[in-house]
């Protein structure tokens, strides 16, 4: 009865390489947040950005560890032979909100292309007809 997607597998096609993806609100155990496989090597990366986090927590943008994350949450890239952390860079939600403020000030370009987010609805859109026809849909 839900009225939204909360089990969701996409396999996308672009040239030579295949991505599939996963999202689901619906598993006991979630696993990375990102993971990249490769066949020499791999990326994975769990947990959520933690500036949500922090401000139900009280803390407030401009705090000297503002957007970092616990070493829990690090990602991790290599193979069998060897594996290194990966820090995330650090976020800050404000430098979007105040890049697109500027954006509508006329005075620097909006932070996030419109045609990426456009690309974004199409695929989405794709996908959803892919699932209702049992087709195969292409985006070119």
């Amino acid at each position: 009865g839900a009225l939204v997607d909360d089990d969701v597998f996409l396999a996308l096609q672009a040239g030579s390489v295949t991505g599939h993806l996963w999202m689901s609100a619906l598993a006991a155990d979630p696993g990375p947040r990102f993971r990249v496989l490769g066949d020499r090597a791999a990326f994975s990366k769990s947990g959520m950005d933690p500036q949500e986090d922090a401000l139900l927590a009280g803390d407030r943008p401009g705090a000297a560890d503002w957007g970092t994350e616990p070493a829990a949450t690090h990602g991790r890239i290599g193979n069998p032979e060897g594996w290194r952390p990966v820090v995330s860079a650090r976020g800050d939600y404000t430098d979007y909100y105040r890049s697109f403020a500027e954006a509508m000030s006329g005075v620097a370009p909006v932070p996030v292309d419109p045609a990426d987010s456009l690309l974004g609805l199409r695929v989405l859109h794709a996908a959803k007809r892919s699932a209702a026809l049992g087709t195969v849909e292409s985006l070119a």
